[in-house]
């Protein structure tokens, strides 16, 4: 995966879309927070490009009279009404005095430069992943998880799958294509596992299932909390306590071509996710937090006039909450409901711990060898429900 990216940035390749294009979807993020903060200070103050057309970008508010920092954090809240997809951070002290620019502390202005130290203050960041998909609507060839990926999905991926068979064959489904381009990169890894016999592609599909299932390894906590699959030495371990023996060099490349194979998997799919998230300006949503212990969830702010009138909203501070008494606090509606201690559900929460920009982890859980208990399972599941949530209303949800 790590490959296809760092090929779609290449010259021969090219980008999906300008930095020109990228920077004005950014400037309307800032023109938005402006309007919305009614603050006229709101800067673009960096723009970080995680790969795969992923990008987030992170604006700076001060005080909206001069720009200046807030004296103290509990004003800088107050001027977006405690909003929580804001966080509070300390402005820098220290100023160079030749050009105006802060640097982190003392020692780090050069010798013969003078600086000053300015009193302790705070600014507001408000951070939000780039709607890319709305880029990509006009552009051919832009999205490589939709576009290009798939176009070599008969070339590359279905004759794999049938060699490979039901139960592993999954792996490079949910790949869901390699461009032509990208062939080279997928190629090796197919044949690493097609070299296996009969009886060593057993083995290594004994090993992968106890790894998606929970018999090897942490049951308690499972291979999916730690976001990653067994290292080589961990595999060789598996191996022998399942079959009193060592794996072959072939069983060796074998694994690491479908882990390498499942990895790819999962990225594609979160990545798709993650921009479909995007367009509709989702967020990480932490509803409560004890101690290092916590409730996230995927959640679009929406405005009061769009409340259910029959719905119930869930507030840590106050428990059920009906619309008339919000007293214009922000309210998100969750992608998937929220169980309180006494048991009662919702999908609309307000008085949040916190927000944040949504990373691949949020939207799709990884697990080594893909999903559990499924054989014929062609991709990577998302949560579904059907529910009745606080106040009687019924909701169904969640995405495949």
């Amino acid at each position: 995966f790590d490959k296809m990216k760092n090929l779609l940035k290449s010259p021969v390749s090219g980008r999906a879309f300008s930095i020109e294009a990228i920077q004005e979807v950014a400037e309307g993020v800032v023109a938005r927070v402006a309007r919305v903060a009614n603050n006229p200070t709101a800067a673009l103050y960096r723009t970080l490009d995680e790969g795969s057309d992923l990008f987030t970008v992170t604006v700076r508010l001060g005080n909206s009279i001069d720009g200046r920092a807030f004296p103290t954090r509990e004003a800088a809240l107050k001027s977006v009404n405690n909003n929580p997809d804001y966080k509070v951070v300390e402005a820098p002290r220290v100023i160079r005095t030749d050009t105006g620019e802060p640097v982190r502390k003392m020692s780090d202005v050069p010798d013969g430069v003078e600086a000053k130290v300015q009193p302790k203050g705070f600014y507001l960041e408000y951070s939000e992943r780039l709607n890319t998909r709305r880029l990509a609507d006009a552009l051919e060839d832009v999205n490589p998880e939709e576009n290009a990926f798939k176009r070599a999905i008969a070339g590359v991926i279905s004759a794999p799958q049938t060699a490979l068979g039901g139960r592993l064959g999954f792996l490079i489904n949910a790949a869901e294509g390699v461009v032509t381009r990208f062939s080279k990169f997928a190629d090796q890894s197919f044949k690493d596992v097609r070299s296996l016999s009969k009886g060593e592609f057993g083995e290594i599909e004994g090993i992968m299932t106890g790894y998606r299932d929970g018999i090897l390894g942490d049951i308690d906590t499972g291979l999916a909390a730690v976001r990653g699959a067994p290292t080589q030495p961990e595999f060789i371990k598996d191996f022998f306590s399942l079959y009193g023996k060592t794996p072959t060099e072939k069983q060796l490349k074998a694994y690491n071509a479908l882990t390498d194979i499942n990895n790819a998997a999962w990225n594609i799919k979160a990545t798709d996710i993650l921009k479909r998230v995007a367009e509709r300006n989702g967020r990480t949503v932490r509803v409560w937090q004890e101690g290092s212990k916590g409730y996230d969830s995927i959640g679009v702010a929406i405005r009061e006039q769009d409340i259910p009138e029959n719905a119930v909203v869930f507030s840590r501070l106050t428990g059920s909450t009906l619309p008339s008494q919000l007293d214009n606090r922000v309210v998100y509606k969750l992608d998937e409901p929220f169980e309180a201690a006494d048991g009662i559900k919702y999908d609309l929460v307000t008085d949040v711990v916190s927000t944040r920009v949504p990373l691949k982890t949020d939207v799709l859980g990884y697990n080594v060898g893909g999903p559990r208990n499924n054989d014929r399972l062609r991709q990577f599941i998302g949560t579904s429900y059907d529910e009745t949530l606080a106040g009687g209303r019924k909701v169904t949800g969640g995405f495949r």
